[in-house]
């Protein structure tokens, strides 16, 4: 059995923002040290470090930014590269790996800095190196054909309006606003304190339409921005959180599950992802679902009837940044506070997160409180 028994996180910062000058094994350093205190354990509990990142353009983030944060250089570190379900991904390893003995306690996340990623070229016929920004997802893809011409031929193929897609940000923004953010670690950037997602912020539909004046392919109010970020979790078994007495909140994960589907239509996860695993929306008591853009959830939404009071009851990431290798683990530190949140006044407790991802790919974990 494998426990979640500390989730936290970074502020989201925009890309080019108050993070610019974060390497992300500064990003992951504080967030690491966070959950390790929360968790009640210590650097050399640690049996193996598995973290998302898709920017990093090669090398092993993981293992960087385990020396960096001071864990032994016995704990051997793993990085994986799942674009958008990395982080998640990162997480379900994890547990699969305790569930299965081979290690007690885990420390899984993602991190990734949009600011720091490296450029990226490739040779073209004539031998010169040719920069670009996006990944090739599957083959044949056309190389003038981008993620944003897919994201804005699903809102019309599903007929999803302007005013509807406006209508989610803001009150994903409204609802970041309201909660607290107990998953925030506090981080010191130059002279200042960043205690919050930097670009949270009162909207209206004005704003919506005053933020595309320049007919970009797509309204930046409407899509997860890019940023930097980073989230950790401490896995462990049930054997360890018994024989140390453990004292903080635990979630059982009950299980990870990932679906393939057509990637040519990144946003349309079919009905048959939630058939395949046998769940009921109604059966959760808080869903965080990815907002990669407005038209991709509200077409989730509509599939699968998610209910609105459930789900991403703090606010999507329309109203934080998309911070690619991290976003997953960042559902996964919200889906915790929430429950523990909710754990005072409830006693039996389950919780989904689920992101899509470029390629035609979904993952998502689901959990339950952990009684003993």
């Amino acid at each position: 059995m494998a426990l979640i028994t500390a989730s936290r996180r970074s502020p989201i910062a925009s890309q080019n923002g108050v993070f610019k000058n974060f390497e992300i094994e500064e990003l992951c350093k504080p967030v690491i040290e966070s959950v390790i205190k929360d968790a009640y354990i210590s650097k050399l509990d640690i049996d193996c470090i598995i973290l998302g990142n898709a920017l990093g353009a090669g090398g092993n983030p993981a293992r960087l930014c385990s020396l960096f944060a001071g864990i032994p250089e016995s704990c051997p570190a793993l990085t994986i590269d799942t674009q958008c379900c990395s982080g998640i991904d990162a997480i379900g390893i994890a547990a699969n790996r305790i569930n299965s003995g081979q290690a007690d306690v885990i420390l899984a996340g993602g991190v990734e800095s949009h600011s720091r990623a490296p450029l990226r070229a490739r040779l073209n016929e004539k031998d010169q190196y040719v920069q670009y920004t996006q990944a090739k997802f599957y083959p044949n893809e056309s190389e003038t054909l981008n993620l944003f011409d897919q994201i804005n031929s699903i809102s019309k193929c599903v007929n999803i309006s302007f005013d509807d897609q406006c209508k989610l940000a803001i009150e994903s923004h409204q609802k970041a606003k309201a909660w607290f953010h107990p998953d925030i670690v506090s981080f010191k950037a130059g002279n200042l304190n960043v205690n919050h997602d930097t670009f949270t912020r009162l909207m209206n539909h004005k704003t919506c339409v005053r933020a595309n004046r320049n007919k970009k392919k797509i309204n930046p109010c409407l899509i997860a921005n890019k940023a930097d970020g980073a989230a950790m979790s401490i896995l462990m078994s049930k054997k360890f959180y018994d024989k140390r007495k453990i004292k903080s909140f635990p979630i059982e994960v009950q299980g990870w599950h990932q679906f393939g589907y057509d990637p040519t239509k990144p946003a349309m996860i079919p009905k048959e992802f939630l058939k395949k695993i046998s769940f009921c929306v109604d059966h959760f008591d808080q869903i965080e679902w990815m907002e990669s853009f407005a038209s991709q959830f509200l077409t989730n939404k509509s599939t699968f009837n998610l209910p609105n009071h459930k789900t991403n009851p703090y606010g999507g990431m329309l109203a934080m940044g998309h911070p690619i290798g991290a976003s997953g683990a960042m559902l996964i530190s919200r889906l915790y506070q929430g429950l523990k949140a909710k754990s005072v006044l409830k006693e039996n407790l389950k919780g989904l997160a689920v992101i899509p991802s470029a390629g035609g790919l979904v993952s998502a974990i689901n959990v339950s409180k952990f009684v003993s």
